[in-house]
């Protein structure tokens, strides 16, 4: 595991947000509109998120998946 960045948590709305590095959003070509999917896992004892970029088919659509468990726009 790579430290990248040290973020502090936002007031969005009724909850809480974070944005994400600019060098996660370049090395993954993402842009507004797009989704990550979010996994929850413990690494080295600790409770961590996973992020995985999901890139639309190029008609605005999301590829269709049985495995998508939550959806975040970015």
């Amino acid at each position: 595991m790579i430290k990248i960045d040290y973020m502090s948590l936002h007031k969005y709305g009724k909850g809480i947000g974070i944005g994400l590095p600019r060098i996660y959003i370049e090395d993954n070509e993402l842009t507004s509109g797009d989704h990550i999917d979010i996994f929850r896992s413990n690494v080295d004892g600790k409770d961590v998120l996973i992020l995985v970029p999901k890139k639309n088919n190029g008609n605005g659509n999301l590829p269709l998946s049985d495995n998508n468990p939550v959806s975040l726009q970015v």
